[in-house]
């Protein structure tokens, strides 16, 4: 590996999903690059953002990519639902119809 080569960096996403921020260029003929964000999942990924601006080197557009899919996941991460509210939900809704309560072991 040369000092040139920059390793793309992955962020934690909700369980099961990474972000895989790395640097790209829009063309191939392109002498600037830009940020891109991977969401990986098992069984593959496909690219979910690019930035839309120009950076004059690889590490300035990773940064870029690297600070979205931080930003995206703390997001996610905080829209999640919650599995103990859900199970709560679950025994309310079983004890509401069969008329007695529920408590699981």
């Amino acid at each position: 590996m040369t000092g040139d080569d920059i390793q793309p960096i992955t962020i934690a996403g909700l369980p099961g999903i990474r972000y895989e921020a790395c640097w790209g260029r829009k063309t191939l003929r392109a002498t600037t690059f830009i940020g891109r964000v991977y969401e990986w999942v098992e069984g593959g990924g496909m690219e979910l953002w690019h930035c839309e601006h120009k950076h004059p080197g690889k590490a300035t557009a990773q940064d870029c990519a690297r600070q979205w899919a931080e930003q995206h996941a703390a997001r996610q991460q905080a829209t999640a639902p919650d599995p103990a509210a859900d199970l709560a939900a679950m025994r309310e809704s079983i004890a509401r119809t069969i008329g007695l309560p529920i408590e699981f072991r």
